[in-house]
């Protein structure tokens, strides 16, 4: 495996910290606060359609629709999906 002896051994270890370390800070990884409000966003979205089904929908078919809760958690579950729309484009 060429990886195990990436960089090449033979190297001092000070250049071969300075290969790794060059590598390194050319990778793009994703912004850790991006990822982490595209985590909330995720779940708010989530819950709160969740919310939106279980306080919204009568258990029985005889009761009525509550459209308040159903409104309050729609939108709620729509600010969700756009904060996770953002994160996953600015991560």
């Amino acid at each position: 495996d060429l990886r195990a002896s990436w960089p090449d051994r033979a190297l001092p270890d000070s250049d071969r910290e300075a290969i790794i370390r060059g590598v390194l800070q050319e990778r793009e990884d994703p912004s850790l606060p991006w990822v982490v409000l595209m985590g909330l966003g995720y779940l708010l979205w989530l819950g709160a359609a969740a919310a939106a089904i279980w306080r919204g929908l009568p258990a029985d078919g005889d009761s009525p629709i509550h459209w308040a809760q159903v409104r309050r958690y729609g939108a709620l579950s729509l600010a969700g999906y756009l904060l996770w729309i953002l994160g996953v484009a600015l991560a």
